[in-house]
């Protein structure tokens, strides 16, 4: 037994069992995170984005996001625990993307990854009750006159001129 008693084994078995992994220690609701936590941190955005969100908020392609979303449901517990997982599905280039991506966020844009799907519909549509209503009128058709001074540049083009 190399010269560790059974007593000793249980202890470290104990002390492992009770120590806590990263993933457990890290609060990604609190953005930017500590460096420890950016590859779980990072993991649990993959998790929980569809792949329009992938394309969307971390600037993925098609084919980069539907390879995420595969490595995603290949998977037994159907979670990617690492953002080093994905780079035996990713080139390079499309990691750093999601890594730069990542960095970018706004803590807004965090805290919307990170929810639950029931989340994201009840915070799209918050979003969508609290944004002015849009204009039914039809838009005004305006070009510049550059010849004319700076206030007045936007005239209507002739047609829609009227006649004096």
């Amino acid at each position: 037994m190399n010269g560790m008693t059974v007593p000793g084994l249980l202890i470290v078995a104990i002390f492992m069992h009770s120590a806590p992994s990263v993933a457990a220690q890290c609060d990604c609701t609190h953005f930017p995170w500590p460096d420890s936590c950016v590859n779980v941190c990072g993991a649990r955005i993959l998790n929980l984005s569809s792949k329009a969100e992938l394309e969307t908020f971390l600037h993925l392609d098609d084919s980069a996001a539907q390879k995420i979303v595969k490595l995603k449901t290949d998977k037994p517990g159907k979670s990617i625990e690492s953002l080093k997982e994905v780079e035996s599905v990713l080139s390079v280039s499309e990691v750093k993307i999601i890594f730069s991506s990542i960095n970018d966020l706004n803590p807004l844009e965090v805290q919307y990854l990170l929810a639950n799907p029931e989340k994201k519909r009840e915070f799209r549509a918050m979003m969508m009750s609290t944004s002015p209503p849009m204009s039914t009128s039809p838009p005004r058709d305006l070009t510049i006159n550059p010849a004319a001074p700076p206030d007045t540049q936007f005239v209507p083009p002739p047609d829609k001129q009227r006649n004096n």
